[in-house]
């Protein structure tokens, strides 16, 4: 779930769009001194899942 990556000052924008990350980089950007903000997406939330499957996502 990443509904700024639909606003045209993200896409067209290189400069903004670099900004944004898919979850695999999440390990390396957590440790850095910059902000992190993270969302799931549907799936891995729980939300069309089961709580056991978003608890594997926990766990991973």
């Amino acid at each position: 779930h990443n509904p700024t990556i639909f606003y045209d000052s993200v896409t067209l924008v290189p400069s903004h769009l670099v900004l944004h990350r898919n979850l695999n980089d999440f390990a390396a950007d957590i440790t850095s001194r910059s902000g992190c903000f993270a969302t799931l997406n549907m799936v891995n939330n729980g939300h069309d899942t089961t709580i056991d499957f978003a608890g594997q996502w926990v766990d991973h």
